[in-house]
């Protein structure tokens, strides 16, 4: 299925809840391939902290997101406000400018990404990314608790309700993948919140099973 703007699910993992204060410390993203769900894959970049970064960062969101000085994962990884970061982010601007971005709570994420283009002072021609075009999956995540009896909407609750595959807590990817299901999901169990979008719900499912398999 084709959109237009293409749809982008795409989570952060930040060291504090302030776009002002705090950093991206990872991104993730995946586009919908208008060629099919068999095409899916994911985009990661991760970006490493200056010991000043991590100290102004706060301890419960470094619990959330298992970061830490040296943490294997980050290992390569550009440090924050290099060149070499700053190209990164100019590659990501670029993924993203045009396109319908979709997440659980995608103001965050999008307040998230935005600081962080200002501060590479990107200047990427054409339009600023995404306008008006951002979707809350949270719509949906809402509706499945309800219908469940269950108070609350946290991406992780809701995923682990409607008992979809095994992924780590809390990481960019592993949050894509659960957007994705809890939207596919959401769009089977509750098409007229979306009215009028189609959405190939089983193919999306499969993909996230499949991508799921990595983390096995």
């Amino acid at each position: 299925m084709s959109y237009s703007p293409p749809l982008v699910i795409c989570d952060v993992e930040t060291t504090g809840l302030s776009p002002s204060e705090h950093r991206v410390i990872e991104v993730a993203y995946a586009k919908v391939d208008p060629q099919g769900w068999d095409r899916f894959s994911i985009k990661t970049h991760r970006f490493d902290l200056t010991p000043t970064a991590f100290r102004q960062g706060t301890p419960m969101a470094y619990q959330v997101n298992g970061y830490y000085p040296n943490h294997p994962d980050w290992r390569g990884a550009p440090v924050i406000d290099t060149m070499p970061a700053r190209e990164r982010w100019r590659e990501i601007e670029r993924d993203l400018t045009g396109v319908i971005l979709v997440n659980q709570n995608v103001s965050f994420d999008a307040k998230f990404l935005l600081s962080e283009f200002d501060r590479c002072n990107n200047n990427i021609p054409g339009d600023p990314p995404w306008q008006e075009h951002k979707w809350e999956v949270m719509t949906f995540s809402k509706a499945h608790m309800k219908t469940a009896g269950q108070r609350g909407w946290a991406l992780h609750k809701v995923y682990d309700l409607l008992e979809g595959p095994k992924l780590p807590e809390h990481r960019a990817e592993a949050d894509v993948l659960r957007a994705i299901w809890v939207l596919a999901e959401g769009m089977l169990r509750y098409p007229k919140i979306w009215d009028g979008i189609e959405f190939e719900s089983e193919a999306a499912k499969t993909a996230v099973s499949r991508w799921a398999k990595e983390y096995a």
